[in-house]
């Protein structure tokens, strides 16, 4: 780790840093909405109202082909009431490349446990919406936040019954700005927004970060369009879209302001928002820095060479607990900025590694608690990478998009999405698959466990921007994802062709049990598929350390077996074979269980 100056980082778990590649070109441009992208486009997915069988392992609750969730840290987007229900949004969107029909997408579990039907169009009613941020007030309450990128305001869905088949009200509401994010404490609703970075500057910001506030669960607003003091000019250029995340509990709330080139840090207010103190996480040192302003470069030590700095990747997530103290989780990144031309593009690096942890009782210290991690034991994370191509383009880092909730004993529980060191899809170039993983801390986040990583039907895809619920109750997690079987975007980044993407749910529960641990996913120098691709036959060979009955499973990408069978295996080298003829075109992963331990390798039918 790059130490910054001012603090320091501790390695409390074992996250190897990735060997130094190449500077990326760090041209990541916030998306409004209104784009209009470019006309690429692939079919539709033709198992999309197949479901998973368990929770457990991944169920598909909706889907999309608006594929961005998020710019940067992700928004409050499922909640769990009392009585088990729960409610998830995304953003939805069908017909690229204008996506005139955007909205949330929403779908709702009842007391019976019981999904609805995956919805095929937006709450809304008429207005074009994105980025929805879901809370609840009281016991039954929703409120929907997300953003209006004509008029640049707030959009709400807002319902005193839950899961009811209408929302009372879905309007424009008079708070500005774009990219919402909500948290409630009581009947208290906190909101923090960005102005529109394309707009001319405000009270000399380029993009305000706002803050709004009601006492009466959102039916009012007595506060809105307020720029703290420690937002204003005088510290600040502007904020990015996405780029932080809000917590309340009691009386405290709390905003974590993740950024790349200007410091990391948390606004804490103790009296329900009315004042705010600011604490830096991460100073990288540029002071109030602009990377398009002429004769910038990101010069620390002021002898007019530009210096690799470290700080967040933008992606954070903020909680507070029962004492009081605040727990900030963010992706680690490193930024060059060496070209003083203005609106010159400047640098990031996709290969660092590291989920970093905070909290304001320990202000110095910052520890980087997990990461992708070393999974075949080599000693080297992701020994095949290359070329930056092996990475999908998100601008985050190989561990990003950290999302947190607690319960009421205090245990921290957090979620994060990583780069998989033994799963790629198979192209030319190859890119590494991202999957999620869960964490835990039981004593206020001195320890941690170690990663969870949660298994799915359906090893070889792309699962990321998982976002937890933020009461955890009845020892159950619950997770919403989106699962993509290529890396990378369609709205941004890659650009890949626009394609399905499931929206998926998991309950998960709060132990962890073993079987969910990261040593099940195996090295697969145990199992191997030939030839592959392949067209009506394939060996699947294992080489067993024991005689012993191994299951056999291949399963397509929407979770559904569809070859399962008992096979005797001796020590050593057996192969089996497989008639896979009948098998439509596609990936299908080949999973092998011995005892406890699985296998995977991919198969590819042609």
């Amino acid at each position: 780790m790059v130490l910054v100056s001012g603090f320091a980082f501790a390695q409390q778990a074992q996250v190897k840093p990735q060997a130094e590649k190449a500077a990326a070109t760090y041209n990541r441009k916030a998306m409004v909405g209104n784009e209009v992208l470019g006309s690429i486009t692939a079919p539709a997915n033709p198992y999309v109202n197949n479901k998973s069988t368990g929770f457990e392992l991944g169920y598909q609750i909706g889907n999309t082909y608006y594929d961005l969730q998020t710019n940067g840290s992700l928004c409050s987007r499922i909640v769990n009431f009392d009585d088990n229900t729960v409610g998830a949004t995304w953003t939805f969107g069908s017909t690229a490349p204008s996506f005139a029909e955007r909205g949330t997408g929403y779908n709702y579990l009842n007391a019976a446990s019981d999904w609805r039907a995956i919805p095929g169009a937006r709450e809304e009613a008429t207005v074009r919406t994105g980025w929805p941020s879901i809370v609840k007030v009281g016991t039954s309450a929703e409120l929907v936040f997300s953003h209006q990128g004509t008029t640049n305001t707030v959009h709400v869905l807002r319902r005193a019954t839950k899961g009811a088949a209408t929302w009372d009200q879905d309007a424009d509401i008079a708070l500005s700005g774009l990219w919402p994010r909500a948290a409630v404490s009581g009947n208290t609703v906190h909101v923090i927004t960005t102005g529109n970075p394309d707009a001319a500057p405000t009270a000399g910001l380029t993009s305000p970060l706002y803050y709004h506030r009601s006492t009466d669960g959102g039916a009012t607003w007595s506060i809105t369009d307020m720029i703290i003091p420690a937002l204003d000019s005088s510290l600040n250029y502007g904020f990015s879209a996405d780029g932080y995340s809000i917590d309340a509990s009691g009386n405290t709330v709390a905003i974590l302001v993740t950024d790349d080139y200007n410091p990391t840090f948390l606004l804490k207010s103790t009296d329900g928002g009315d004042t705010w103190t600011r604490t830096n996480i991460i100073d990288p040192g540029l002071g109030k820095y602009s990377t398009v302003a002429a004769g910038s470069i990101s010069d620390v030590n002021g002898d007019a060479v530009a210096d690799t700095i470290s700080n967040s990747d933008a992606s954070g997530a903020v909680i507070i607990d029962g004492s009081g103290v605040v727990h900030a989780f963010f992706g680690l990144m490193r930024y060059l900025d060496d070209d003083p031309a203005a609106d010159a593009n400047t640098s990031f690096f996709p290969g660092t590694n590291g989920l970093a942890y905070w909290r304001d009782n320990n202000p110095t210290q910052i520890d980087t608690i997990t990461g992708a991690l070393d999974i075949d034991g080599s000693g080297v994370l992701l020994d095949d990478y290359t070329a930056q191509e092996n990475l999908a383009l998100y601008y985050q880092s190989l561990s990003t998009w950290p999302s947190v909730g607690i319960d009421a004993s205090g245990t921290l529980y957090l979620a994060y999405s990583a780069v998989m060191e033994t799963l790629n899809d198979g192209m030319d170039p190859f890119q590494f698959y991202r999957q999620i993983y869960i964490m835990k801390s039981s004593d206020g986040g001195n320890n941690w466990d170690e990663p969870y990583h949660i298994p799915t039907q359906f090893q070889f895809g792309e699962y990321i921007f998982a976002s937890i619920n933020r009461n955890i109750t009845n020892n159950v997690i619950h997770i919403v994802c989106q699962r993509d079987g290529a890396p990378g975007l369609n709205v941004r980044g890659d650009e890949d062709a626009a394609g399905d993407n499931e929206i998926l749910y998991f309950q998960i529960p709060t132990s962890l049990p073993e079987n969910l641990s990261v040593a099940d996913i195996q090295v697969n120098n145990v199992v191997g598929v030939y030839p592959n691709p392949a067209v009506t036959d394939a060996t699947v060979t294992i080489n067993a350390g024991t005689s012993a009955e191994a299951t056999l499973q291949v399963i397509d990408i929407t979770g559904k077996t569809v070859i399962l069978r008992n096979q005797n295996v001796t020590a050593g080298y057996n192969a089996v074979n497989l008639d896979v003829q009948n098998l439509s075109a596609g990936m299908y992963s080949v999973n092998v269980t011995i005892g406890k331990e699985v296998y995977t390798q991919k198969l590819i039918k042609k």
